[in-house]
């Protein structure tokens, strides 16, 4: 599971990354729980690869749910994490 400090830390990194505000971001939480429930992928991978992959999700104009989905998929599929062979940049 998630600790309540790794789900605050996810919490600020990644509202702040796509400029979610605190409905879209309870939202985010909640398609997490529901796609690591389904997938079997641990929330707490999840919650890292939307923080990873917030600034491609942002620059796609991508919702934070959908963002979820395709990392959940490219996980379950072994191919990592959406953006991560893309050089690091500070959110814009």
């Amino acid at each position: 599971g998630v600790s309540g400090k790794e789900a605050g830390e996810f919490f600020a990194e990644t509202s702040r990354g796509l400029d979610l505000n605190a409905t879209k971001t309870k939202a985010l939480f909640g398609s997490v729980n529901e796609l690591s429930n389904q997938l079997g992928i641990s929330a707490g991978k999840l919650a890292e690869a939307g923080t990873r992959s917030a600034g491609v999700i942002k620059a796609a104009h991508l919702s934070g749910e959908v963002g979820a989905a395709l990392n959940a998929t490219l996980i379950s599929a072994g191919l990592g994490v959406m953006g991560a062979h893309l050089p690091s940049a500070p959110f814009s």
